[in-house]
């Protein structure tokens, strides 16, 4: 696991089905679209997946479990203070403060 940085960042999560990992790319460029300084953090179970969008790139840990049990293991992923989870089938429209 990566190590805490203070402040806010977002962190979604994307394995199994290549379509969970367009979903989270295409979530990613939504949020650099509109709230370009804020720190991305992708969780993924292919190590050698990358792509600008993200600041970070996390490897899965499967020994927390499978499926959305990985959930109720997001703080233990995020490498910042104050994380926010967004599903990766999300996207961001405006930046959070509108």
């Amino acid at each position: 696991m990566e190590s805490t940085t203070s402040g806010i960042g977002v962190l979604t999560l994307a394995f199994g089905n290549r379509r969970f990992i367009r979903q989270a790319e295409n979530l990613a460029l939504s949020l650099r679209e509109n709230m370009p300084e804020l720190p991305i953090a992708l969780v993924v179970d292919n190590p050698a997946y990358s792509h600008r969008a993200f600041d970070q790139i996390i490897a899965l840990d499967p020994s927390l479990g499978t499926g959305v049990v990985q959930k109720l293991h997001l703080h233990q992923y995020s490498p910042n203070q104050e994380p926010h989870f967004i599903a990766a089938d999300s996207l961001c429209l405006k930046p959070f403060d509108e």
